[in-house]
């Protein structure tokens, strides 16, 4: 079987023919071009693309079993609808209806951090597991559930928002309107953030000597300086690595998943920061005795995980009868 997945992010959209194995046939991007148009002229994109992978791989739509879409947002899954998608500048988009009305096939949506936990549970990091927990860093904080090898998002599939779970009551202002969640904390914008404070708090560092020589600051600021042994660096590293561990801890204890695989940025530290976070998060976790604990990875499957992944799920909804497919009548109702 074929399946076509869809990944649609706030920069590109990308489509991948890919077979029930997870292997990629063809897969192509094109920008998803926010504001130049409506949120339907976004979709359009995206089918014709769908359409001209197909065509240049010499198949037919009938060589397509279903479609999976991955999107950053809320989801109600049971009826195709991405009710909101910040960066998208979506409100209640009907999702699967315009695109199955347009391909004739079954379309099935899912939010994109838990699509992308799939595909690294099934043929990344996770291989070979059962259950596992995939968070994502960039923008914000995604995070991913797969239990019994499939994915879970609560009983109305907008579930495990895990960057929204709060480490420090009264802490630093969230996106969402709270204060002192994960991602308030942990995300991209949060480390550069609290990078520029701690450099301007200690100007004399070597630290705030690296952000005046790099002309800039990004998430790998803290990390570099740190390397350099600045004692500034140093600190706030282990504040972040124990932020992040918090957190991490809090999901092993809510989960007990066998890997917390991390993607994203911040997958690029490399094996001496897994290993320092996994050791930090099984001092902050529950464990008893000399049952096994959680292990951390890092992800490998990169910017593939989301097509995958969206794949996989459109896979997994056929198999287990979520969803039925009937032209321009709810095809993803539940």
């Amino acid at each position: 079987m074929n399946f076509l997945g869809v990944d649609i992010g706030g920069m590109s959209i990308k489509v991948g023919i890919i077979r029930e194995d997870g292997s990629i046939l063809r897969r192509d991007a094109v920008p998803t071009e926010v504001g130049k148009g409506d949120q339907l002229d976004i979709l359009r994109r995206c089918i014709e693309l769908c359409k001209r992978l197909v065509q240049e791989e010499q198949l037919s739509l009938d060589d397509i079993t279903a479609v999976g879409v991955g999107s950053p947002g809320t989801p109600d899954v049971a009826h195709g609808i991405l009710i909101y998608a910040a960066n998208l500048n979506f409100r209640n988009c009907p999702i699967c209806e315009v695109l199955s009305t347009a391909l004739k096939l079954p379309v099935f949506l899912a939010n994109d951090a838990n699509v992308a936990a799939l595909a690294e549970s099934r043929i990344g990091a996770g291989r070979g597991c059962k259950s596992s927990v995939t968070i994502t860093i960039g923008t914000g904080l995604g995070g991913g559930v797969v239990l019994n090898d499939r994915v879970y998002a609560g009983f109305n599939g907008a579930g495990c928002e895990i960057g929204h779970m709060v480490i420090h009551t009264g802490g630093r202002p969230c996106t969402c309107g709270r204060k002192g969640c994960l991602e308030a904390y942990v995300a991209a914008p949060a480390l550069i953030s609290r990078t520029v404070e701690a450099a301007e708090a200690h100007p004399d560092s070597m630290l705030a000597a690296l952000i005046r020589r790099e002309g800039k600051v990004t998430g790998k600021t803290l990390f570099d300086g740190a390397k350099t042994g600045c004692p500034t660096a140093v600190n706030l590293l282990n504040d972040y690595l124990d932020d992040f561990a918090e957190g991490l801890g809090n999901v092993i204890n809510l989960y007990l998943p066998e890997k917390i695989i991390l993607g994203g940025g911040i997958s690029k530290q490399g094996e001496s920061f897994r290993a320092e976070l996994e050791k930090r998060v099984l001092d902050k976790s529950f464990n008893i005795g000399s049952l096994p604990t959680t292990q951390v990875a890092l992800a490998e499957l990169g910017n593939e995980a989301g097509i995958v992944g969206a794949a996989f799920y459109a896979k997994d909804c056929l198999e287990d009868h979520i969803g039925s497919f009937h032209e321009g009548k709810n095809p993803c109702a539940i």
